[in-house]
């Protein structure tokens, strides 16, 4: 059964005033060459002190059940992409239904949690009208925008290379807030080399104890944009890249009018019906159309904090029990599972408006010279407004690891001593509907990458041994090589 301590939560979530009220001072002037003054030390104590306590009251409230482990039938052949129905079995809800092995046990604990928390944070509840008097009387919160990654030492490399692009090709000074897991030295360094953007760390906010219970990475992503220092938080994964001003979301009318946009990923949405009936909206279920519309790609979310704040807290709970209970809810084994859906379902729980883009994920690639095979190499993902005008580049596999890419990935396979671009053509799940790269993006992004990984090489060459996996000459090599064939190649793929 879910604790009785659970009814203490209500006092419990009063210490999220005090995040809403301080996390903007504290991020802002840790690892910074920015001006803005530190807390003073017993506000940060004290907030450290109760937020600390607000996520033992999350552990505390953890569904006394076993795991969500056992599956009635195996999910992965029931994998299917979005926006196509040329299957043999319909993605039902019956079928949605049959996948986890839910037991009536689990199904009542999980209920008990959701319904405990969705209360606590009910509009009109006596939590909320005192946490908004809160906000009203707080001079901390920053009415301002920015975007904020999570990363650490095995990531620096992709998440400066992410920024730089930001700063050298698209001129843009938005504020970036880097979240690291622990405090790290070298984030500080990193960062100095560029104009507002600044580094911190979990650990200033919860006890080293508790991030070591975090199992998997992206758990954090659901605290780094609770403790976003911003109001408006644009969020990104580190291997991905922003093809335009962030400003430009930021005012994006479909962002203004919800606060909450999210984007889809190749699948088809898996979620396990059931949830919608541990959260009492049963009847969402054919409006949302389980099965018929696509799962979330999190590589990027736009989030207004104080809008959703009620989400944020939500789908950190959501997170904090992810692997155990909500992943396997939420996405039953099928491709991506992990963070992605909690927040767009923390919002449905809520009843808290969104825009969800729904249109068919696109691929970038290249066709091999032979036989035709296409490989993938990074998503593209649209404006919110216009599903032809990309925004975003997310360059997932392979990582742009510079000393990691071989022979395999600048050459053809069938025909090893001539190299290819890897953008040839924008492409749907099912590698149909083929697009020139640089017409569909309107610029020649790949040159424009490794422009901005040899500068980095530069700006970072002290830091080598740190950041990078093999010698400094090694990776310079591959990037003046590959540079000088982008350049010499200038004429987009075209496909076979």
């Amino acid at each position: 059964m879910v604790p009785k301590r659970a009814i203490s939560l209500l006092k419990a979530l009063a210490v999220v005033g005090f995040l809403y009220k301080f996390a903007s001072v504290l991020t802002s002037s840790l690892g910074s060459h920015n001006t803005t003054p530190s807390p003073e030390p017993e506000k940060a104590s004290l907030f450290r002190t109760q937020f600390t306590q607000l996520h033992r009251d999350f552990v505390n409230l953890k569904p006394k059940c076993n795991p969500l482990d056992k599956y009635l039938e195996d999910s992965q052949d029931y994998h299917q992409y979005f926006g196509y129905d040329d299957y043999k079995v319909r993605l039902d809800d019956e079928i949605l239904a049959g996948l986890l092995d839910i037991s009536k046990a689990q199904e009542k604990e999980l209920t008990k949690a959701n319904k405990a928390l969705i209360s606590y944070l009910a509009k009109g509840s006596k939590f909320l009208s005192s946490f908004k008097s809160s906000l009203e009387e707080s001079k901390l919160i920053r009415e301002t925008n920015g975007i904020v990654y999570v990363s650490d030492e095995r990531l620096f490399w992709l998440t400066f290379a992410s920024i730089k692009y930001q700063r050298d090709i698209n001129q843009d000074l938005t504020s970036i807030e880097i979240f690291t897991p622990l405090k790290s030295s070298i984030c500080s360094e990193l960062a100095s080399g560029f104009e507002n953007v600044h580094c911190s760390s979990f650990d200033q906010f919860l006890p080293i104890d508790i991030m070591t219970t975090f199992e998997e990475g992206y758990q954090y992503k659901s605290l780094a944009l609770l403790l976003s220092p911003f109001e408006n938080t644009l969020y990104l994964d580190s291997d991905n890249f922003l093809l335009r001003p962030a400003d430009e979301l930021f005012t994006n009318e479909k962002y203004v009018s919800t606060g909450l946009v999210i984007w889809p990923d190749f699948w088809k949405r898996s979620t396990n019906p059931l949830y919608f009936k541990m959260i009492s909206k049963y009847h969402l279920m054919q409006l949302l159309h389980l099965g018929t519309m696509p799962a979330v790609e999190s590589g990027q979310m736009l989030v207004n904090k104080q809008k959703h704040l009620r989400t944020l807290i939500l789908a950190y709970y959501y997170n904090v029990h992810g692997p155990d209970y909500f992943y396997p809810l939420f996405s039953q084994g099928f491709p991506g599972e992990g963070d992605k859906e909690t927040f767009l379902l923390a919002s449905i729980a809520l009843d808290e408006p969104y825009h969800f883009i729904v249109t068919k994920t696109q691929i970038s690639g290249y066709n091999e010279i032979i036989d035709d095979v296409f490989y993938g190499q990074a998503i593209l993902q649209p404006d919110p407004s216009k599903s032809n005008s990309f925004v975003f580049l997310h360059c997932n596999y392979p990582k742009l690891k510079v000393w990691e890419l071989d022979e395999k990935y600048t050459n053809y396979l069938t025909k090893p001593t001539e190299q290819h671009r890897s953008f040839q053509v924008v492409r749907n799940a099912k590698k149909d509907g083929d697009t020139d790269f640089i017409k569909a993006v309107g610029r020649d992004v790949e040159l424009e990458i490794w422009t901005v990984l040899g500068g980095l090489l530069e700006q970072f060459s002290k830091h080598w041994e740190k950041i990078g996996g093999s010698s400094f000459e090694v990776s310079q090599e591959k990037i003046k090589a590959r540079l000088e064939f982008l350049k010499s190649h200038k004429e987009p793929g075209v496909a076979l």
